[in-house]
């Protein structure tokens, strides 16, 4: 493995599932759109202004330029059958 990567392997599902809200914030603050739901369960789009839109485009373009370098492609299939067997073995989301 590259020197600065993290093998996904090695973490425990909290990391992992804390991982996945890491990036899925990252994906909400580099959109140029608000997503919230109401109370009624209706999705709202809103759209960013101002510095919210400055720091969207910032993100989004760091992104672009990351995604450009990186070729990581997780192997999904693999986490999710790994997960599957700990749960039928009595792990736990700790």
């Amino acid at each position: 493995m590259e020197s600065g990567l993290v093998d996904l392997s090695k973490l425990t599902l909290n990391e992992k599932s804390q991982l996945n809200h890491y990036r899925r914030e990252k994906r909400d603050l580099g959109s140029h759109y608000i997503f919230t739901e109401g109370s009624d369960g209706i999705l709202r789009v809103e759209e960013k202004t101002g510095d919210a839109l400055k720091m969207a485009d910032e993100i989004s373009d760091w992104n672009k330029y990351i995604t450009d370098k990186v070729k990581y492609k997780p192997d999904w299939t693999a986490f999710n059958q790994a997960i599957s067997e700990l749960k039928k073995n009595g792990a736990t989301q700790d």
